[in-house]
């Protein structure tokens, strides 16, 4: 990978990380995935990261959408061009990660101890400059975390377990789950522990996910995943990036209350990001879950639906987000942003 978007603003590299030995799995294993950052850093060898973390059913890829005819769809590149740097990586077995011999046992807790394992390795390259090829010393200054859908769980999961970033912004995920498409038996876990649940959850999984399920959904899920703007080429190019559900992630994310313990830890500034009519209903009362952070922010996007990074309206998003990171950057000069959508 080189210079992307056809011009020389922003540059990209592949990523392979080695992350070990990871139960319940033998042999060692990766993550693989990109960095994105622009092609003249800042002097100063320090700057912001970004880690992306992919939806359900989804890679990485996503958070670089180009369709041909449509300006501006790629929110890492929107990012790299204000001058900060974007890590994105499959969750494992997924996307371009390297399968597993069972996908059921990647839960949440093995697939954030992969992510937190590769958020230490990246960083430590970063430091040393070894990372990339092309790419020297770089100090993270700040470091966020951002998740879309299910990502907004294991987003939420990484900061409550290991407390790694400055400040979190979650798109389109909420603690309150999707009860109107649950069966019975998953809607009886609503409120337990996620730990508590671990077992029966991949249970359940199985149960929903395997060849020939018949698990009944109580009704559709209210809204919509696209917004009634958003052109047929983009919706199929998201179609193109679609990776293996993580099942026993997925149904842990649509099960209300599996993480209100974890959102209520959580003490960074937080940003949520949310489409109308979206997947999240009530995305007002989203923000009392998290009750231990004293800044905690909500923009609604009107007519996004789910999937906000490609709403035709996204740039409004994308502009708040601009000036929520820049709030937490160092002030002192030695992180500075042109912004050029702003």
């Amino acid at each position: 990978m080189g210079s992307v978007g056809g011009g020389s603003e922003v540059m990209a590299w592949p990523l392979e990380v080695a992350i070990g030995h990871l139960e319940p799995f033998d042999g060692e294993h990766v993550l693989r995935g990109w960095l994105m950052g622009p092609s003249a850093p800042a002097r100063t060898r320090s700057g912001t990261i970004v880690h992306c973390f992919a939806g359900g059913g989804v890679s990485v890829s996503s958070f670089d959408l180009h369709v041909e005819g449509v300006a501006d769809l790629s929110l890492a590149e929107h990012l790299a061009r204000q001058g900060r740097y974007v890590v994105a990586l499959d969750h494992l077995g997924v996307g371009a990660s390297p399968p597993v011999p069972d996908l059921y046992m990647v839960d949440a807790d093995v697939a954030v101890e992969a992510q937190l394992r590769a958020f230490a390795a990246v960083h430590d390259g970063l430091r040393r400059g070894d990372l990339v090829a092309g790419l020297d010393a770089l100090e993270p200054a700040t470091t966020i975390g951002l998740g879309h859908s299910m990502g907004g769980m294991i987003v939420d999961l990484l900061q409550a377990r290991a407390g790694v970033f400055d400040g979190l912004i979650v798109l389109s995920h909420s603690g309150a789950g999707l009860p109107d498409v649950l069966c019975d038996a998953e809607l009886a876990l609503a409120g337990t522990a996620l730990g508590a649940a671990r077992r029966e959850i991949l249970a359940l999984a199985r149960a929903r996910f395997e060849p020939g399920s018949t698990v009944p959904a109580r009704a559709p899920a209210h809204g919509r995943f696209f917004g009634a703007d958003v052109p047929a080429e983009v919706i199929a190019a998201m179609s193109a990036h679609q990776a293996q559900l993580l099942p026993t992630c997925g149904l842990a994310a649509i099960i209300p209350g599996v993480i209100d313990g974890v959102m209520a830890s959580i003490d960074v500034p937080v940003l949520l990001g949310s489409g109308e009519p979206g997947l999240v209903a009530g995305p007002h009362a989203v923000v009392a879950s998290y009750r231990a952070s004293a800044d905690v922010s909500l923009f609604v996007l009107p007519g996004a639906g789910h999937c906000v990074n490609q709403a035709g309206n996204r740039q409004e998003l994308w502009r708040r987000m601009d000036r929520w990171i820049g709030s937490l950057e160092p002030q002192d000069g030695a992180h500075i942003v042109t912004a050029r959508f702003l």
